[in-house]
């Protein structure tokens, strides 16, 4: 099962001015560096929202509320573990039931997601598929995408929420074709007029 993206994608990644100034300005010498948490949902990757500065100003603002920054990326997803697409989705479920098996003979416990956003068993998931042999999960993956249902619902009755948005993980740092700095926007000058 091939998922080659032979397009481009622009990622957003907040993170403290001081990291930014370095990746921006170093053009590309001192890329990022994936994070190794054990509850990113993508597994141990560097994350990256699509087409989303906003997400990822209110995220480096969270995290980093005196020196916050984001920096854009142009991405090439190359061979995509893309969970936007119904093909990867069977695949992680055949690949969690593979994964679960062999914890419950050796009487381990099964990492779990928790309602506070620590997806460790996600996180658990995708990292198994991607340290199995490339014939079992269709691996190697240079990256990884999906949709993430976040925030309040829109009035309490909705199924679209507030912070909703699809996140990019990529693993092979060769994906990341460029960085720079993303021009200031708003709702009014969103619209890039077209040329005649």
């Amino acid at each position: 099962m091939r998922g080659h993206h032979p397009g481009n994608v622009l990622g957003y990644h907040g993170t403290s001015g001081a990291v930014a100034e370095v990746i921006v300005h170093g053009r590309g010498r001192k890329p990022l560096e994936p994070s190794t948490k054990s509850y990113d949902w993508l597994g141990r990757g560097i994350y990256f929202w699509e087409n989303s500065q906003q997400r990822a100003e209110h995220w480096a603002e969270k995290q980093h509320p005196r020196d916050s920054a984001v920096i854009g990326a142009v991405i090439q997803l190359g061979h995509c573990l893309d969970l936007l697409d119904q093909r990867f989705i069977d695949l992680v479920g055949e690949a969690a039931t593979a994964m679960c098996g062999p914890y419950r003979k050796q009487g381990r416990t099964i990492p779990r997601n928790t309602k506070i956003g620590a997806h460790r068993f996600d996180c658990a998931l995708i990292d198994f598929i991607r340290n199995e042999p490339p014939d079992r999960f269709g691996g190697p993956y240079d990256s990884a995408r999906a949709a993430y249902i976040e925030g309040k619902s829109i009035l309490g009755r909705s199924a679209f929420h507030r912070r909703t948005h699809i996140q990019i993980a990529v693993y092979n740092k060769n994906c990341i074709k460029g960085y720079f700095w993303p021009a200031e926007e708003s709702l009014e000058t969103s619209s890039v007029p077209l040329g005649d």
